[in-house]
């Protein structure tokens, strides 16, 4: 299977669309925006590849600290491209595979990443969108957002790493919940139960965005990675490895510039030195 898998990776178009997947970069952050309005960000083969190839560089580059996902036009992303998938009648786990080998390349990437994920989301969030804003840090949505499970009101199961991301961020009951009881829910609920971090009124995404960016942008890397990676490991560590872990952590964090400037404020008001 895993042969079978890397020759069908091999075979996905690689002459993606220019501009399927825009980015910005401003400073520390990396602003990344889907780019096919016209289906609502859904996700084919091209948009799966594009998230591939264009993070893969994204997630690699030292001089970025935040990443910041965002959708063009109406909505975040509709989900799965049922038209795209519609086109292979009768040899459905082809289109499958053309989607999702490419697209789990990319969650992969962002699941191993030390940056921190942010999502900006308005309109539609639906289905793989749904399951892609789950796997991130952070979820910064605009009032009167939508969330929409969709996948078993059409006899789907989730995909797009929704089961991991999900679990993680809102627990399993919550999960189940909108999973197989909810056809859609909002932003309040979302931020009750922690998939969303903060809403953003009518209007005020984007300086909302870029004011929590900006915010986390200002922290040393060894604090955004090291916290990140504590809280990713405190759920199965045993407490003496995850003591461990936090003391080395902080040994590191207290190297930075910001620490050693705070420190030497201290020990002047202090009549130290």
């Amino acid at each position: 299977r895993q042969l079978n898998r890397e020759k069908r990776s091999d075979m996905i178009e690689t002459n993606v669309q220019a501009g399927l997947v825009q980015t910005e970069t401003d400073g520390a952050i990396c602003y990344v925006t889907l780019c096919a309005p016209d289906s609502l960000n859904a996700v084919d083969a091209n948009m799966a590849v594009a998230l591939r190839d264009v993070c893969g560089s994204v997630l690699s580059d030292d001089g970025i600290t935040v990443v910041v996902f965002r959708g063009a036009g109406r909505g975040f992303c509709a989900g799965g491209d049922l038209r795209y998938i519609s086109q292979f009648a009768g040899r459905t786990d082809e289109a499958l595979d053309n989607i999702l080998l490419p697209f789990h390349e990319f969650l992969e990437k962002l699941n191993a990443s030390n940056k921190i994920i942010a999502f900006s989301v308005h309109g539609a969030v639906a289905g793989a969108g749904l399951s892609l804003v789950s796997m991130g840090d952070f979820c910064i949505a605009e009032e009167g957002t939508k969330f929409v499970p969709a996948y078993a009101a059409i006899g789907l199961t989730p995909d797009g790493g929704g089961t991991i991301g999900l679990t993680r961020s809102v627990g399993m009951r919550h999960a189940l919940r909108y999973l197989l009881a909810e056809d859609k829910f909002g932003c309040t609920d979302a931020l009750r139960t922690g998939l969303v971090t903060k809403i953003a009124t009518k209007g005020t995404l984007e300086d909302t965005t870029k004011q929590f960016a900006e915010r986390l942008a200002s922290f040393p890397q060894v604090v955004l990675a090291g916290t990140k990676h504590l809280l990713r490991s405190a759920g199965y560590a045993e407490i003496s490895q995850q003591l461990e872990h936090e003391h080395a952590q902080l040994g590191a964090a207290m190297k930075s510039e910001l620490f050693q400037i705070r420190l030497r404020e201290i020990a002047r008001a202090n009549g130290v030195i």
